[in-house]
């Protein structure tokens, strides 16, 4: 039987091949025929790990900063809805702005402030795109943010999401998007002729397929997941891409 496998893209063939590796390196010893198989797989996981991660914050450091960021504005607006609403008193034409203003930008953020930033990392990165995008693009929206004085707190919002991105290996600029897209080809093109060739040395090596089948059925599972997820928002053009 010849394996047919699914494709990783980007961040989960990553967290695929470093789990990978880590169990490699546990391992007695690879069997001499599937050496080269291994290092060529191998190349194309360290050059895909190169264009993907380029020297920069981990995920997992950059997310509570991109919370508090995208919590702030949404929180001041939630603060000021409550503090101008059934005042029992007249309201100023500067206040009713404010009010209005907050109220308008509030939904953009979502019913649940909570959900958006606790979401997994791939949809967070999405949902917190769509927030920008409505917000850097609709004139009233845009206004909204200059009266409450939350323009330069959407700048950074803006910052940090693109790092968030990089560190996630899914916002790579447009200039090295077909770089990725051949990297990542290669990545999955290895993989595959390395189980090919696991599969006819299982008897050899005991345990040699699940080596490097569980860290790839794991992430495949996740990327799963997550397309379907996000694919019923309508917000992947493809298996685990976003749009």
């Amino acid at each position: 039987m010849v394996l047919k496998l699914r494709p990783l893209v980007g961040p989960y063939a990553i967290a695929a091949g470093d789990a990978i590796l880590r169990r490699v390196s546990a391992f007695a010893k690879l069997p001499d025929e599937i050496q080269a198989d291994f290092g060529k797989w191998r190349d194309a996981h360290h050059a895909l790990g190169d264009l993907v991660h380029p020297a920069g914050p981990d995920a997992r450091i950059v997310d509570p900063f991109l919370d508090r960021a995208v919590l702030l504005p949404a929180r001041i607006c939630q603060q000021i809805i409550e503090a101008y609403t059934d005042v029992p008193v007249p309201l100023a034409e500067a206040h009713q702005q404010r009010l209005a203003a907050a109220k308008l930008l509030l939904p953009v953020f979502g019913s649940d402030l909570r959900a958006l930033v606790n979401l997994p990392f791939v949809e967070e990165w999405v949902a917190v795109r769509d927030v920008i995008k409505r917000l850097s693009s609709e004139p009233g929206l845009i206004a909204a943010l200059s009266l409450l004085g939350l323009t330069a707190d959407l700048e950074l919002i803006k910052s940090l999401h693109s790092v968030y991105g990089e560190a996630l290996g899914i916002a790579a600029q447009e200039a090295s998007a077909p770089d990725q897209e051949i990297c990542i080809a290669a990545w999955n093109t290895s993989f595959q002729d390395l189980m090919v060739a696991a599969q006819f040395l299982d008897r050899k090596a005991a345990g040699l397929i699940n080596l490097f089948a569980t860290p790839y059925q794991e992430q495949l599972g996740r990327q799963q997941e997550v397309a379907a997820r996000l694919r019923a928002k309508g917000a992947v053009k493809s298996e685990g891409t976003p749009a």
